[in-house]
């Protein structure tokens, strides 16, 4: 809103409190009360107006500003409601409520900030703390929420039974919760629940045929079982639901790879490379580059996503290998691939997201090299804009993607989630 707008509608709302013969002189006074740090006296004052004039939308903003100085945020919420009940368009009730979401939703969104940048102890200590307080600052809808993230850094720390446990929990509370129940399927398969896993898939994906990300992992429950062609026809699935997903295009590479086709493969793991360099068999493919002279085109752009990982060392370790294997030419370009590259700059953004250091946010955004880089960054700002409550801003991020990032389940998934929340 521009300031001749502002000012249209604070000189119309003036005129319709003169019209309506409501106490403007009195709402000066408490106004000026609170100017001079006399907060009770105007509290008092503002009570009184409201008695004569409770349809007045000014008095309860007040009111609210006097909530927010005491650090009463559950009657600085409640009172700007009430602003907004008689003036939807009020914008300085508006900004308080904005400013008050994203301080509700600050810990779900520095939690997942952590997990994001790889801290996953940090994460979990955070999603913990998130779930506490849940019911008081944190909205009761987000416990879900903060189970499941919970129950992630779980996974990431090697602790499967504990991430199960986690991930139920969030089921109990909202059932039909795709990421708890994606989640769980992998703990139970990593507890060696094999069946149970494939079970809660099989009805996950029948649920959502749209879900790429649990075929694929359906299909690399075939794979490690050793039922290739069977994984290989999930991840096929996967890709039909979602062609951009990594994941499912690594799957289907090393299936290849396991049924003999190398040549095929070999287009598959290039495809998987240039979507997600840094996947976790990334440091396999390595080795299987350095192997096998086939796949040595490979040995860069994977040695590369490595580093980018932070997982340098997997890569050296790779050179190492193929040294030994008498491979000294790719042991050489495998050192040299990591001598070259740089750190991705969407986790340099992410560790930004949780020390509120926009400056390095900026540098971050402006190291993106590429197209999927950005895409990274941008999804970053869209979910930490939702979890502050700034729908508009999410929305307009959305909008401004290219119809192929958009057909991207987790970019729809988004939009879906946004389209019909509005920003107070």
């Amino acid at each position: 809103m521009d300031d001749r707008t502002s000012l249209l509608r604070r000189t119309a709302r003036w005129l319709e409190a003169l019209v309506s013969g409501w106490p403007l002189r009195e709402l000066r006074t408490s106004e000026q009360e609170l100017r001079e740090g006399r907060a009770e006296a105007a509290r008092a004052r503002l009570w009184a107006i409201l008695e004569r004039a409770p349809n007045w939308a000014e008095p309860w903003h007040l009111l609210g500003r006097i909530a927010a100085a005491n650090g009463e945020r559950d009657w600085e919420e409640r009172l700007e409601r009430e602003a907004l009940a008689r003036d939807p368009e009020h914008a300085l009730a508006q900004a308080a409520l904005l400013e008050l979401q994203a301080w509700r939703h600050k810990p779900l969104m520095d939690a997942w900030a952590h997990y994001h940048a790889g801290r996953w102890l940090a994460g979990a200590e955070a999603f913990y703390a998130a779930w506490l307080e849940c019911g008081a600052r944190v909205p009761e809808l987000g416990r879900a929420e903060a189970l499941a993230g919970l129950g992630w850094c779980r996974l990431e720390l090697a602790l499967p039974g504990a991430a199960a446990d986690a991930f139920w929990d969030a089921l109990v509370d909202r059932p039909g919760d795709v990421s708890a129940r994606r989640g769980l399927a992998i703990a139970w398969f990593q507890l060696a629940r094999h069946a149970e896993a494939e079970a809660l898939l099989e009805r996950l994906t029948a649920e959502r045929p749209d879900l790429g990300v649990a075929h694929a992992f359906h299909g690399w429950c075939a794979y490690a079982l050793g039922s290739y062609p069977r994984a290989l026809e999930r991840f096929e699935r996967a890709c039909a639901a979602d062609p951009t997903l990594a994941d499912a295009r690594w799957g289907r590479g090393w299936s290849l790879w396991r049924l003999g086709r190398s040549a095929e493969a070999l287009h598959e793991l290039r495809g998987a490379i240039a979507l997600g360099p840094s996947h976790p068999s990334a440091g396999d493919a390595l080795d299987l580059a350095g192997a096998d002279p086939s796949f040595d085109e490979l040995l860069e752009p994977l040695a590369r996503g490595l580093v980018r990982a932070r997982a340098s060392e997997s890569a050296t370790a790779a050179a190492r290998r193929a040294q030994s294997w008498g491979n000294g030419a790719a042991a050489r370009r495998i050192e040299a691939a990591v001598a070259s590259a740089s750190c991705d700059p969407a986790l340099d953004a992410l560790e930004a997201l949780v020390s509120r250091r926009e400056d390095t946010l900026e540098r971050a955004g402006a190291a993106a090299a590429d197209e999927g880089q950005r895409l990274r960054l941008s999804w970053i700002r869209a979910r930490a804009c939702e979890l502050q409550g700034n729908f508009r801003l999410a929305r307009q991020i959305v909008a401004e993607l290219a119809p192929r990032h958009a057909a991207r389940i987790e970019w729809r998934e988004l939009a879906s989630r946004i389209a019909t929340e509005s920003t107070p």
